[in-house]
C-alpha cells in the first residue's frame, strides 16, 4: 500500500526531474544560440531558427562580443 507521502514524494521527485530537463534543454538552446553568433548568424536569423525571443538572443550576443 502506497501512502500519501510516498505518493507526495515521486510527485516532488517527477516535477524535480521534469524541471532538471527543461533547464538541460535551455542550456542546449543558449549554446546552439552562442555557436550561430559565433559563426556570423545575425540575432534575427538565430532567434528565428532556435525559436527564441529575439531580445534574449540580442542579449547573448552584446554578452559574449563583451567576452571576446
Amino acid at each position: 500500500m502506497v501512502t500519501y507521502v510516498q505518493r507526495e514524494i515521486r510527485k516532488i521527485r517527477k516535477e524535480g526531474r521534469l524541471e532538471g530537463r527543461q533547464e538541460g534543454r535551455n542550456e542546449a538552446m543558449l549554446e546552439s544560440a552562442r555557436k550561430m553568433l559565433s559563426r556570423g548568424f545575425d540575432a534575427a536569423q538565430v532567434a528565428d531558427v532556435l525559436d527564441l525571443p529575439l531580445e534574449q538572443v540580442r542579449a547573448l550576443a552584446e554578452s559574449e562580443g563583451e567576452k571576446g
